[in-house]
Parts: structure tokens; C-alpha cells; sequence
């Protein structure tokens, strides 16, 4: 997980891979040696408790456009290959979304859609087109640019695995504002509670944003995870094999990690299933669909460190779930003063005819009665002879 304090999360390396996969480093500054494709996918523990095969019959997430917005991605990864394409780089001078300096990118894309196969990780979507947004993850300029860029070209799922503490900006809630009215799924990890601070960080703590916590191997919430009220689903985040990028490590390697990151984009190759096995459904429904599925594992409702549940792939593409007119994590909206009168008028037969024939009548009785009234209080006042 990335965050804006201090962006690039560590990834918490707890012990040791086998021989066979390589001698990873303990610190992020320490590149890790080259693993055995023989046994990757086996370590993929979370793809198996999620059934994602079984998804995958189902759905590949063929037609749709995920955007990651983060490090870049590397195209030429063996991984990914053929499906990465278009995309940008808000870094001056460095344009190329391509390429994945740091690696964080590269490894967010192979969760949502590496190829699989002959022992290498699968992604949750491996049909997908991955769109790398590259930004500098300390910019909220760079977010900001990034969502407008991936909405205008095409996106229907945006992925972000990075953010910072507080709350968001006008700017960044405005982007996201203008993501969800074009129908677009916005995934963000709710990151990692570093220093003691474990509040959900921006962009996930913006309402309407599918804020992800992260479950441990025994599906329990993982106590690295960043939790609150804002909190949307939860999903896999420790012993997270992935891939690095060729650009970030010589040759390219794989990388064993713990973080909400990993966590979002699981949760942002699910949408993408959904997606493509109901290419009509709006965002909103996606969404709903999602929350409605999800694995509650307490059985006590959305929770802080929950969220609603964690995400569970083959019920979100079978489950008979009512639809929803819109985003179900917004707010409700007020009422506006015209639908306050149109409430009135419905409360009182939906109907002004009834107050106009009332008036009338009344209208009526003052006309024929006031005169005879009148004379006889004439009769009544009139002296006698």
C-alpha cells in the first residue's frame, strides 16, 4: 500500500521463500533473487480461498478496461503480456506509463490479471486490459489527473492501491465525483496502519469509493489493515506473491508482500468479473452486487473492519440480487424543495381537485345563504306598526 506520508508502504517480508523460489529480501531495498515459476501459483494461497478457478468459468473479465493508477506498469512483463496498452504518466519529463520504476504497479496488475499458468500466479481477471495511469503517489494533482484520464479513456474499473492520511481534497473528491456519474467502479485500499495509525486513508475513505481492508490467511481481519466506518469489503493481503517489474529489479523477479494494496486490487479483478459477465450493468449495480455478497464473518452487518463483508467472487457472479437505482455507498441524497411539495401534494391524494371543488362549494353556500340571512335579520330589526 502506498500512502502520501510516506507513499510506498513497506512490504512486510516475514519469512523466507524455499529454495526453489529464491531468497527474498527482508527490506525494500534489497532486491529479491529470481523464484521458480514451478511453485508461484502454489503459494497463492488466497486464490483458492476465494475459488477464483471456479470464478473464472464463470467470467475471465474478457471487454474490460481496468485502469491502475500507481507506479506504471511494466508492458513486457511476461505476465501481462499483450494486455497492457494506452494509459499515461503525469511525471514530467518521464511519460512513459510502461515502464514500472518501483514495481508496486506491476505487481497491483498481475493481481487483477496475471495470465497464469505452467506454475506462474493468476490473476483474479486474466482476460482483462490493464490501462497503467503512472503517478507520482505523493501528488494529489497526479491522482487527480490520472482518474479524469482513465474515466476519458475508457475505464470501467479503476484500481488505486496508494493514498494519504486525512481527508481528501476538493480536487481528488470532485475526480472521484466525476468517475462514479460516468459509471465507473472506483477501488481503493483503505492502507495499512503504520506508526499506530490505522484511520482509512484517501481516496478509500471518500464516499462511493469501494474502500478495501485486507483478511489474513486464516480469512480474520489482518492487523497490519487500516480499518473504519468507511470501510467497503475486505480481501486477501498477507503472503501475497506477485510480480515485479523488469525496470525495478533486473530481469524481473516476483515479490512476496503484505498490504491493503494487494487487498484493493482482488477486490478490483472481481469487478472486472462482474463487468464482463454483465456488460449492461451500471456501476452502481456492480457495487451493490458486491456488498450484497459478500462472506460476513461475523454475521453483524457492515462493520469497521469488515466493511461488509469479504469479497466473495463466484456468488457476486451468481447471486439473484436486487438492482439499485444508485451508488448504494453514497449518501442518501436531500430532498430538494420541489420533491418536498410533490411529497406534500402526494400526501394530501396527489391532487389539487379536491381543495378546488371544497373552495367552490364553500364559495356556494356564502352565495345562496348570506342573502336569505341578511333578510331575515331585515325582518327581525324592522320596527313593528
Amino acid at each position: 500500500m502506498t500512502m502520501r506520508s510516506a507513499r510506498r508502504a513497506s512490504w512486510r517480508w516475514a519469512w523466507w521463500f524455499p529454495v526453489l523460489l529464491g531468497v527474498v529480501s527482508l527490506g525494500a531495498t534489497l532486491a529479491p533473487a529470481p523464484a521458480s515459476a514451478d511453485t508461484l501459483r502454489a503459494k497463492q494461497w488466497w486464490v483458492d480461498a476465494l475459488k477464483i478457478p471456479a470464478a473464472q468459468r464463470l467470467s475471465t473479465g474478457r471487454g474490460v478496461m481496468v485502469a491502475v493508477i500507481d507506479s506504471g506498469v511494466d508492458a513486457g512483463n511476461p505476465d501481462l503480456a499483450g494486455r497492457v496498452s494506452g494509459g499515461t504518466s503525469t511525471l514530467v519529463g518521464d511519460p512513459n506509463a510502461e515502464i514500472d520504476k518501483d514495481g508496486h504497479g506491476t505487481a497491483m496488475a498481475t493481481d487483477i490479471g496475471a495470465a497464469g499458468g505452467n506454475g506462474r500466479p493468476v490473476g483474479v481477471a486474466p482476460a482483462v486490459r490493464i490501462m497503467p495511469v503512472r503517478t507520482d503517489p505523493s501528488s494529489v494533482a497526479d491522482t487527480v489527473t490520472g482518474i479524469r484520464y482513465a474515466v476519458d479513456h475508457g475505464a470501467q474499473v479503476i484500481n488505486i492501491s496508494q493514498g494519504g492520511r486525512g481527508q481528501a481534497l476538493p480536487e481528488e473528491v470532485a475526480a472521484l465525483r466525476y468517475a462514479m456519474a460516468h459509471d465507473v467502479v472506483v477501488v481503493a485500499a483503505s492502507g495499512n496502519a503504520d506508526d499506530g495509525v490505522a484511520d482509512v486513508i484517501t481516496p478509500a475513505n471518500v464516499p462511493g469509493v469501494v474502500a478495501v481492508n485486507g483478511v489474513d490467511n486464516a480469512m480474520r481481519f489482518w492487523s497490519g489493515s487500516s480499518y473504519g466506518p468507511e470501510s467497503v469489503l475486505s480481501a486477501p493481503a498477507t503472503d501475497m506473491v506477485s510480480a515485479w517489474s523488469r525496470q525495478a529489479h533486473a530481469q524481473g523477479s516476483y515479490r512476496l508482500a503484505d498490504g491493503t494494496s494487494d487487498a484493493a486490487a482482488i477486490v478490483a479483478g472481481v469487478a472486472a468479473l462482474v463487468r464482463s459477465r454483465y456488460p449492461r450493468m451500471s456501476a452502481a449495480n456492480v457495487i451493490n452486487r458486491l456488498i450484497r455478497t459478500a462472506n460476513d464473518p461475523d454475521g453483524a452487518g457492515r462493520s469497521e473492519r469488515y466493511g461488509f463483508g469479504i469479497v466473495d467472487p463466484v456468488r457476486a457472479l451468481t447471486a439473484d440480487v436486487p438492482t439499485v437505482e444508485r451508488n448504494p455507498l453514497l449518501p442518501k441524497a436531500e430532498p430538494s424543495p420541489s420533491t418536498q411539495d410533490s411529497e406534500a401534494a402526494a400526501n394530501t391524494g396527489g391532487s389539487p381537485l379536491p381543495w378546488i371543488i371544497a373552495a367552490v362549494a364553500a364559495l356556494v353556500v356564502v352565495l345562496l345563504v348570506l342573502p336569505l340571512a341578511l333578510r331575515r335579520r331585515a325582518r327581525r330589526d324592522r320596527p313593528r306598526r
